[in-house]
Parts: structure tokens; C-alpha cells; sequence
């Protein structure tokens, strides 16, 4: 498949932080995908507590089940994420929209609920759980299933990306990590009733992709749906200019379970837990000093 963005959707992604691309994923992944998904459900017992979390309470119905790093699974699961990553359209797809000269793969990271799960991912921006620094930093979020726009999507606030970071917190209890800074998410649902926020939700076939930057503030409602799952696969991406951030105080962020030997400051050159996965042809991409403009 031919990776096209149009000026439009570039547009949308600079303005609002996010846009949802019709039709980019073919069939073909998307059968894939299903079957991986479906495997690491069923096989969720073999990831540790680190990265295969289990978000629903005992007392409450249903079943939020979420892994990070799919693709570090020694088993055809592993491999099966890893195709997916390396050939698949994703790469091209956020190095494109992100204007990058090179787009490396940063991690992936699995969503399934089952029919009556209440249990929603809260208000959060992405970044501030990760140990890097920059702008070029996306994801792309694919869904296995049908989306209804008023009960199942994701919900973004447009123009967030441009809001300063603030403090990651533990989405089981919404307690606050220990050991950063950063303020507390002004109080989102308070603001939205008042009519203060332009939230933005999208109705999403399957074959669709919403790309979102990593500082977009955004969350997720329960499965509302009485018969069908709602899975998902998201993959993180980076561009040129990010760069590692070494603080050994934080009880948070990626990457859990591996050192990739990286110093304060260095660039994520790594070809096996970050590697490249697109580049621009000779004179396409406006790479880092773009990137710095835009923050």
C-alpha cells in the first residue's frame, strides 16, 4: 500500500495534535493483527505484571487487559508484532506527518476490553511517562473493531499538544508517581461540562488509524458494547530530534524490563529495541531543525 497524506491531514495533525486517516491499514494487517491480538489475550499469563497489567477491579465487571512491548515476546506473537512493525505502513505513515528525515520504531502496546467493561483510561498525555525528550514523537492507534463515535472512541482535547507537560499518574488509583515536578492535569471534566474544551472524537472503521502526538491530552471510555471486544494495537514512533532523558530517581516511564545503554542526552540510536523502520528520500523531510520550530 502507498502511504498519501494530504495537506489536509497533515494540517489537522499540526493544528489539533491528532487526525484519523480513512483506510490506511489493508485487510490483510488488519486479519494479522486480530490474530495477534487474540494470542496475547489468550496467552497473557506468560508476560509479567511490568508489562501485562490487568486494569479492571476484582469487584467491577468486565475485563481492560493491557501489554506494552508485544514485539519482545519470544514466541510467533513476538514475531508477528515485529513484522508488523517493520513492514507495515506505520513507519512511513507518522515519518511523513511528523515532516521526518527518519522515523525509528520506540515501542507497542496492546488494548483489549471485554463487552460491559466500565473501566476508562483517564485524562493523561503520553510523554511525560517516557524517558525522552523532543517533538518528533507519535503514535498511531489502530482498531480491531468498528468504532462508535459517541461510546467507544478516543477522546482528545484538539490544541493540547501545545500545553506544557504535566504529572503522570497511576491510572489504577490516579495517584500521582513519586519523584517529579510536573503540576497535576487541570481538572478535565469540569471544563468540558462548562464547555471550555474542544473535544475531538471520531466514528472509525476498520482500516482507519487515528496518529496522535505524544503530548496531546487524551483518554478512553469503558466497552459499552453488550457482545464485542474492543481491541486495539497502538505503536510509538520517533522522529529526529528526540533524545534520551537518564534519570534514575523516577519510579515511571518507558522502557520497562531493559537498559538500551544510552546516555542523558543521546540520541535513541539503537537497531534492536529502536530501529529504523522508514526514511525519507534525498530531500524530503525537514528533520530536526523543523521540529524545534514547531514546539
Amino acid at each position: 500500500m502507498v502511504v498519501k497524506l494530504s495537506t489536509e491531514d497533515k494540517a489537522a495533525y499540526d493544528r489539533d495534535g491528532v487526525v484519523c486517516l480513512r483506510g490506511v491499514i489493508s485487510p490483510e494487517w488488519i486479519e494479522k493483527l486480530r490474530v495477534m491480538v487474540d494470542r496475547a489475550v489468550e496467552t497473557s499469563n506468560e508476560v509479567g505484571p511490568e508489562r501485562g497489567r490487568e486494569y479492571t477491579a476484582k469487584d467491577k465487571p468486565g475485563r481492560f487487559y493491557g501489554e506494552i512491548d508485544v514485539w519482545r515476546r519470544e514466541s510467533d506473537v513476538g514475531k508477528q508484532a515485529m513484522d508488523f512493525i517493520r513492514n507495515g505502513p506505520c513507519a512511513e505513515i507518522t515519518g511523513r506527518i511528523m515532516d521526518a528525515k527518519q522515523c525509528r520504531f520506540l515501542y507497542d502496546q496492546l488494548f483489549m476490553r471485554e463487552p460491559g467493561t466500565e473501566s476508562r483510561t483517564p485524562w493523561h498525555q503520553d510523554q511525560p511517562y517516557w524517558s525522552i525528550s523532543g517533538w518528533q514523537v507519535c503514535s498511531v492507534w489502530i482498531p480491531l473493531e468498528p468504532i462508535d463515535k459517541e461510546t467507544g472512541s478516543l477522546e482528545y482535547i484538539g490544541g493540547s499538544h501545545r500545553w506544557s507537560a504535566h504529572s503522570p499518574q497511576k491510572f489504577g488509583t490516579g495517584e500521582r508517581y513519586a519523584g517529579n515536578s510536573l503540576p497535576t492535569l487541570p481538572d478535565i471534566d469540569a471544563q468540558r461540562s462548562k464547555g471550555e474544551l474542544d473535544i475531538l472524537k471520531y466514528g472509525m472503521e476498520v482500516g482507519d488509524a487515528l496518529v496522535f502526538q505524544a503530548m496531546i491530552v487524551h483518554g478512553s471510555p469503558g466497552n459499552q458494547h453488550s457482545t464485542a471486544r474492543r481491541r486495539a494495537w497502538a505503536t510509538r514512533w520517533i522522529g529526529d530530534d528526540i533524545r534520551w532523558i537518564n534519570d534514575q530517581e523516577r519510579e515511571w516511564g518507558f522502557p520497562i524490563g531493559y537498559d538500551p545503554g544510552l546516555k542523558h542526552g543521546d540520541k535513541l540510536v539503537h537497531e534492536h529495541y529502536f530501529p529504523v523502520c522508514w526514511a525519507a528520500d534525498e530531500g524530503e523531510g525537514s528533520g530536526e531543525e523543523a521540529a524545534k520550530a514547531a514546539v
